[in-house]
């Protein structure tokens, strides 16, 4: 089978780990797959081709770049110059009435451009949304593109389940798409370096009897890592503890500044991104995973989590609840839109954690038997994932 895939996020080291697994696997499975993609949506991209004989890449640098400055213009230039760079490219590979056996687009850009590609190979369409929010379907003025997008005709979504509620929302914008999948990402096993660990316990100074707090992920302001800088002002024996912040975004030099004007920068450490296949070292002396999120909190950083045998403390929204239970294998706070009372409410619950090493260890122990029951291996989940796409190929040559 011989697989068409644009994408709207290019590789990623630190991010998004499905963007490069999708593809790869398929591969190495013995499927040809052409891969379009440009850089500038995505934060980190990675410039890795040649990554298996039978994963071809096709990476475009769009010019005109001085309208980046013009942030409603620059969007039409992103979806027009990669809509017409790649179809010109494609008309080229596939003269001759060849064509390709699926077509499969993810996220806004790529799934506008799928969309006319399929009208002129009339090959089987999928889309694959990496999780959908309301406030994009909502702020329409601000995120046609991506309402657009959503509104277009597939054989097959496939969403993904972070807590976004997102099969929901795409059914009630699109209601012609005539197959779902709504499932979790995978999760690799996890992997422990011990020089690596003590590494970055010596980096970051964490101390054999610090209380270690932690999040991960991109720093953008709807993750809401201000609530996690914020407790730290209300915790008792402040010395002893340390957030540590994984990642990059936007929201990184207001983060830094809310520290230092709470008087806690002395608590905070902003690490910077880390690999995927070292993230795991982090986890493994991190006693409390946040994730204080308005939207998702069932994602990726739950999952590893959960898997490394981390305390999870987490709000009552964004899907946490469909995961986590109040003291059997997490902390979930009730969510108040009175954010100083929902600050104090997750300090009162980790100065508990600090004096009860005993409950702390019991919701770890725990936390590993739930990512064992509801978690599924990479290889799992892109092995359900092929197995529908060649099923669709087939029924649709019928």
């Amino acid at each position: 089978m011989e697989i068409l895939m644009l994408s709207y996020w290019d590789f990623q080291k630190q991010g998004m780990q499905v963007t490069l697994k999708t593809p790869l696997y398929f591969a190495e499975q013995g499927h040809k797959v052409k891969f379009f993609v440009h850089s500038e949506r995505t934060t980190n991209p990675s410039k890795i081709d040649n990554l298996h004989p039978n994963l071809e890449v096709f990476r475009f640098n769009l010019p005109l770049k001085l309208f980046a400055r013009f942030p409603k213009i620059n969007r039409i230039r992103q979806l027009l110059l990669f809509a017409l760079f790649s179809i010109y490219r494609i008309f080229n590979l596939y003269r001759k009435n060849n064509k390709p056996d699926l077509i499969y687009a993810a996220e806004c850009d790529a799934i506008l451009t799928g969309s006319l590609l399929r009208k002129i190979y009339k090959v089987p369409f999928v889309t694959r949304y990496y999780g959908i929010s309301n406030i994009l379907v909502k702020n329409l003025h601000k995120h046609l593109f991506y309402h657009l997008s959503l509104k277009q005709s597939a054989d097959l979504s496939i969403v993904t389940n972070d807590g976004t509620n997102g099969l929901e929302i795409l059914k009630s914008v699109n209601p012609n798409i005539k197959e779902f999948k709504f499932w979790r990402n995978g999760i690799e096993a996890p992997k422990i370096n011990s020089k690596l660990l003590n590494k970055y316990k010596k980096m970051y100074s964490i101390k054999n009897d610090d209380f270690v707090l932690l999040t991960v992920g991109r720093l953008y302001g709807w993750k809401r890592l201000d609530r996690a800088i914020k407790t730290v002002k209300y915790l008792k024996n402040r010395q002893k503890v340390k957030l540590l912040i994984v990642g990059e975004g936007s929201e990184k030099e207001n983060l830094e500044k809310l520290a230092e004007n709470l008087k806690v920068e002395d608590s905070v450490i902003f690490t910077g991104p880390i690999d995927h296949n070292k993230i795991y070292n982090i986890y493994e002396f991190a006693d409390v995973l946040f994730s204080l999120h308005d939207m998702a909190n069932a994602g990726n950083q739950l999952y590893e989590a959960l898997n490394s045998s981390t305390c999870i403390l987490t709000i009552d929204i964004g899907g946490s609840t469909e995961i986590l239970r109040n003291g059997k294998n997490g902390i979930v706070v009730n969510f108040t839109k009175d954010e100083e009372k929902l600050i104090k409410n997750i300090a009162k619950e980790i100065n508990a954690l600090m004096q009860n090493r005993k409950k702390l260890n019991k919701l770890k122990k725990e936390a590993k038997k739930t990512a064992n029951q509801i978690l599924w291996t990479w290889d799992e989940r892109l092995k359900a994932e092929l197995e529908s796409l060649e099923d669709l190929v087939k029924d649709y040559n019928k």
